[in-house]
């Protein structure tokens, strides 16, 4: 009975682990699903912003919330995502929530650059009114180029160091990754060690019994000589002195 139940929890135990690990691939492949979109929707995003320059007036405007509202789009899958690693485990967690706070980051970004674009905006809205509104739009324009440039320059850079953060925070997951392991191998070769050494103890014991035991062997063989020796030479005397004595009296008489 007790076989059986240690059986029914070991595979119990296994089948819970199988669930466990089936709903991690899951909630990475939902999150790797979510990551592809989330990237895919940025980039086109960051390309869309760069257009603001060649629009103006309610064009410009329209543009602008629209893409403000595709941030938010955006910022929902972030949400989503967020939830995804609230309920992984604790060693795909800190990959994923790695990347949630550099794409994090990335959106915060760009959302910043729609709010200065907006404003630029209500700017260029106020000053229509003004009669040297043209040659200040000229100025404007082309101080507004230079901004974007200068933006867009900075954005490129700041990416690249999103990137080489994120590669670096990959690496230092995959060398904690591998130290983990490292230490769980060590953990099992001391059990080993630990295990050789009880053998070798055992074996020595069994040594020593037998040992024990083969003389007591040699020392009961010894008793059993003896023995029969005591036997024969009592054996002998009886026999002497019941028949061979008497004879040899007789033969004197």
């Amino acid at each position: 009975t007790s076989l059986i139940s240690v059986w029914s929890e070991k595979a119990f135990e296994s089948s819970k682990g199988n669930q466990t690990r089936s709903l991690q691939r899951m909630a990475s492949n939902q999150f790797e699903q979510y990551e592809l979109e989330f990237t895919h929707k940025l980039t086109a995003l960051r390309q869309k912003t760069k257009s603001f320059a060649s629009l103006s007036g309610e064009r410009r405007k329209t543009a602008i919330q629209e893409a403000e509202a595709q941030a938010e789009g955006l910022r929902t899958i972030l949400n989503k995502m967020e939830n995804i690693v609230k309920n992984a485990s604790r060693e795909g967690s800190r990959k994923m929530t790695t990347k949630l706070n550099g794409f994090s980051q990335d959106l915060t970004r760009l959302q910043r650059e729609l709010s200065t674009a907006s404003l630029m905006g209500n700017t260029t809205a106020t000053m229509n009114t003004n009669p040297y509104y043209d040659d200040y739009q000229n100025r404007e324009q082309d101080h507004r180029q230079q901004v974007l440039q200068g933006t867009a320059r900075a954005q490129d850079t700041s990416d690249r160091l999103g990137n080489t953060n994120r590669l670096a925070a990959e690496s230092e997951q995959i060398g904690i990754g591998i130290l983990s392991s490292m230490a769980s191998q060590r953990k099992q070769l001391e059990n080993a060690s630990a295990s050789l050494d009880q053998t070798d103890a055992n074996i020595t014991r069994s040594r020593k019994i037998l040992g024990s035991m083969g003389r007591r062997v040699v020392t009961n063989k010894i008793i059993l000589i003896m023995i029969i020796i005591v036997l024969l030479i009592a054996n002998g005397l009886v026999v002497y002195f019941k028949w061979i004595g008497p004879l040899v009296n007789k033969k004197k008489n």
